[in-house]
């Protein structure tokens, strides 16, 4: 039931964590509706806890399969705010192909998927743009890349989907590349997100791992995130 009193508490029962699960999946399933999702995108705030919240992890955001769930909710909150954007920004490749047909649609939180994204703001974009695929690959995606080596496959998938948004962005491209001891930032010096899952590979030697996956959620979150690769002059050699 209610908490007594003013009427301003959380139900009894209920944690702090559990609300956090609950608000950051409203996000992402809010962020499947273009013109919330480019509204969302362009919240400072909304940035800046998604990018603290992942660089936490899920063993740090609450107790058991409740701080893995936000975590993925964070993952799928993030790719989906990442697709809505123009094609200077995210679209096209470092050539001015388009960067691969993308997403045909965002999911809700649990399903995976993303639409969208519009570099921008005060993350290094045009003002009012996407702040989610404008901010820096290692205060937000740096993050997520670890997933992409773990056991729990609807992490690797969200995690993949994640890429797939994201590597839209040249930028972005360029972080695959590197050698996990060049990813931490941008002086060289090893960081949070230098690693993917303790590999020694570059995040796109890890994605064309994953195409021996039997998964084909995977495989397309893959897919897509390599198709980007595929248009970008300055990067296709690297397939």
């Amino acid at each position: 039931g209610a908490s007594g009193g003013g009427g301003g508490g959380v139900a009894r029962g209920v944690s702090a964590a559990d609300v956090l699960v609950k608000l950051v999946r409203l996000i992402a399933n809010l962020a499947t509706h273009p013109e919330a999702s480019a509204q969302l995108a362009r919240s400072e705030a909304v940035v800046a806890a998604l990018c603290r919240l992942v660089s936490l992890g899920g063993a740090s955001l609450g107790v058991g399969v409740g701080g893995d769930e936000l975590l993925l909710n964070c993952v799928c909150a993030a790719a989906n705010l990442a697709w809505h954007g123009d094609a200077d920004a995210g679209g096209r490749g470092s050539n001015g192909d388009e960067a691969g047909d993308g997403y045909d649609g965002g999911a809700e939180a649990g399903d995976g998927g993303s639409d969208g994204g519009q570099a921008g703001g005060g993350y290094g974009g045009r003002a009012g743009g996407n702040l989610v695929l404008a901010a820096p690959p290692e205060a937000l995606l740096a993050h997520m890349v670890p997933l992409l080596t773990c056991d729990n496959e609807e992490a690797q998938i969200e995690a993949a989907r994640a890429v797939g948004a994201f590597s839209r962005s040249p930028a972005v491209r360029s972080f695959l590349q590197r050698p996990p001891q060049r990813r931490g930032s941008d002086d060289g010096s090893e960081g949070a997100g230098s690693d993917s899952g303790g590999s020694e590979e570059c995040v796109l030697d890890v994605l064309l791992g994953l195409l021996r996956s039997r998964s084909n959620e995977l495989l397309c979150g893959v897919c897509r995130a390599l198709m980007n690769f595929s248009v970008d002059s300055q990067h296709i050699a690297a397939l």
